[in-house]
């Protein structure tokens, strides 16, 4: 006689922790208001070139605490030209990297304020003073000339703050 046991559900497959970030970036960067429409582009474009003598490194910018947090996890799968740059922030970590990567912090006006080669995969890294944090594959760094006390204006010009207008203020008649 044949007995039939319970199925079990098949569990889901494991997916790669980088894809799972990839596609995470890219629904919080990309989100929808309530109507349904897009919400309005920044100001700033969404990657940036930054051109040196060794050639163009294109830089990914990141301004969400979201995109902060899960960006770093893209790093597996970018070309050697290609980076990050972290806003309005000074620490970084490497978990769920495979590799070491070459960190560059950033003050406000965009001077090179410390820089760390071949940071190791699964670490926490702070530079003290930093607006800003840019990262990089291994190497690229010293491949392309950046040195402590340089500028990177293209970055420099993301961290100015921005300019309010302020509102037309009315006064009131003075009583005599």
């Amino acid at each position: 006689m044949h007995s039939s046991k319970p199925q079990r559900p098949e569990a889901p497959r494991h997916t790669d922790r980088t894809k799972q970030a990839e596609r995470t970036l890219q629904e919080r960067t990309h989100r929808k208001s309530a109507h349904g429409k897009s919400p309005a582009p920044s100001s700033s474009p969404e990657t940036l070139n930054l051109n040196r003598s060794t050639g163009v490194l294109r830089l990914k910018v990141l301004r969400t605490p979201a995109s902060r947090v899960f960006g770093p996890l893209v790093m597996n799968r970018m070309p050697a030209n290609q980076g990050l740059v972290l806003l309005h922030t000074a620490k970084i970590h490497s978990f769920g990297l495979r590799a070491a990567i070459d960190l560059v912090f950033l003050d406000r006006e965009g001077h090179v304020i410390e820089l760390i080669t071949r940071h190791p995969p699964w670490k926490r890294a702070q530079g003290r003073g930093a607006h800003a944090v840019l990262a990089l594959t291994a190497g690229v760094a010293s491949y392309a000339g950046i040195r402590e006390g340089e500028r990177l204006r293209d970055i420099g010009r993301l961290l100015r703050p921005r300019r309010r207008s302020r509102p037309a203020t009315l006064e009131q008649p003075s009583r005599i």
